[in-house]
């Protein structure tokens, strides 16, 4: 969601009732309406991904590193910072530019030497021309390419709308000649662990940038989060960190290492605007949002 009690409600951009997403629901909003074509996000629970999805844009959230992030964020590798724009190739330049090199981050990366744009471009000239032929080098391209589809991970719910468009855009590339290949990534205490460090990570940031009187004035959402992060011990967030590293990377570079990845960019549709708390039926779909939000 993108709304606070000062400034209001963003809304979704191909429907008012529904929101854009959050918390980069501004760029989202700004690359759909094509008032901004290229905008930056930051991304540590979905704030790339999820308001890109509703919004109807591209969203990418990079690999940690990959785009250098100055100061450090108080969430640290939870919180990544990647394009959001109308289109795949307006995301590779602008990755391009962003993931060069920056003496203030020493994790970024020491060169910039990948071209996103070198595959992406090939065959837009041909389009032009004669459609055919870009079926024809997207098979050439895609021929002997395997993907690793993940459809859902930890057997979340997946809006029945969303996976039917997400099936079939796979099916694409299988017609192409890709060899996809469907994969399952079941990982323990994903909540837990997200939740440590995420509320730690907004502690920090609100204790060392904003006064008590500010707080007030802020989201309680937010002030709540922080004062559970407040009660996090130390040691907890370390194991949580050392939890994450032992039990998350191995099935993730897993797949990736033996194939590309394909996955969904977010399991809802767009949500109604001023809600915020969902409720579930038998099977763990979100029946409803309940809960006015402060506005």
């Amino acid at each position: 969601m993108t709304h606070a009690p000062r400034g209001g409600i963003s809304r979704n951009p191909f429907d008012p009732s529904k929101t854009c997403g959050g918390s980069s629901g501004g760029a989202a909003i700004a690359a759909a309406t094509g008032m901004a074509p290229l905008n930056l996000g930051t991304d540590g629970g979905g704030s790339i991904r999820i308001p890109a999805a509703f919004s109807g844009i591209v969203g990418l959230k990079p690999q940690y590193g990959v785009v250098p992030f100055a100061p450090v964020s108080p969430y640290g590798t939870l919180s990544h910072v990647g394009p959001m724009c109308r289109s795949v190739e307006d995301c590779a330049l602008m990755l391009q530019v962003i993931g060069r090199p920056d003496v203030r981050d020493w994790l970024a990366p020491k060169a910039a030497d990948q071209d996103y744009l070198a595959t992406i471009n090939k065959g837009i000239k041909v389009y032009l021309f004669f459609v055919l032929q870009v079926k024809i080098i997207m098979e050439l391209q895609t021929k002997g390419l395997r993907i690793g589809y993940a459809r859902t991970i930890n057997n979340a719910a997946v809006d029945p709308e969303v996976a039917a468009h997400v099936d079939k855009a796979v099916s694409v590339l299988r017609d192409l000649g890709a060899e996809v290949v469907e994969v399952v990534l079941n990982m323990d205490r994903v909540t837990e662990v997200f939740q440590d460090h995420w509320s730690v990570g907004c502690a920090t940031t609100l204790k060392h940038n904003y006064t008590e009187e500010q707080q007030k004035l802020m989201d309680h959402t937010l002030t709540k989060t922080a004062a559970l992060g407040n009660k996090v011990p130390l040691l907890q967030v370390r194991y949580s960190f050392y939890f994450s590293l032992q039990n998350f990377r191995p099935p993730v570079h897993k797949v990736c290492h033996r194939s590309r990845k394909a996955r969904l960019g977010h399991a809802r549709v767009p949500l109604q605007v001023r809600r915020r708390r969902p409720s579930h039926d038998a099977v763990g779909r979100v029946r409803c949002w309940k809960g006015a939000a402060r506005s």
